[in-house]
């Protein structure tokens, strides 16, 4: 038994334009003030972070593949084998987030987050009980911002 799927990144993810003018303003706002103020590494570090949001922000419509099965999880041509990984969470809300959470023993990615969208998360669970022990993690601060604004 395995479970595969198969899905363009940004897919599901809701954008809020909003949030993108607020930013926007609130960026311009800072440059006014630090070249008002004189402070141009303030201008500067605006600009990259601002640079960087804008980045993250574009659509990436690239295809993904997903596989969970016997001889481990799967993320494109990436095969994480059960052996590596320590345990997993799966984080589920009705109309909300939906990612299985998988924690490796690697000390560098320690965490590795795969989007549910359309899969029975029961299924997987139950499937993934066989060969890893379930353990609750918390979402970082980080992963709430980053959902709120779309990314």
């Amino acid at each position: 038994m395995s479970f595969q799927w198969q899905t363009q990144k940004n897919a599901q993810q809701k954008t809020n334009k909003f949030w993108l003018i607020g930013l926007i303003i609130a960026g311009l706002a800072c440059l006014i003030i630090s070249f008002w103020q004189r402070n141009f590494i303030l201008a500067i570090l605006t600009i990259l972070i601002l640079f960087v949001i804008f980045q993250f922000s574009r659509k990436d419509n690239s295809t993904h593949n997903f596989s969970v099965g016997n001889q481990g999880i799967q993320i494109d041509e990436k095969l994480y084998p059960y052996q590596f990984l320590k345990s997993f969470w799966i984080f589920y809300e009705p109309n909300g987030i939906q990612e299985l959470s998988i924690e490796s023993k690697k000390t560098i990615v320690p965490l590795v987050k795969i989007p549910l969208y359309s899969q029975d998360p029961n299924e997987i669970r139950k499937f993934l009980l066989r060969y890893l022990p379930e353990k609750e993690q918390e979402e970082s601060l980080l992963d709430i911002i980053a959902h709120r604004l779309g990314f």
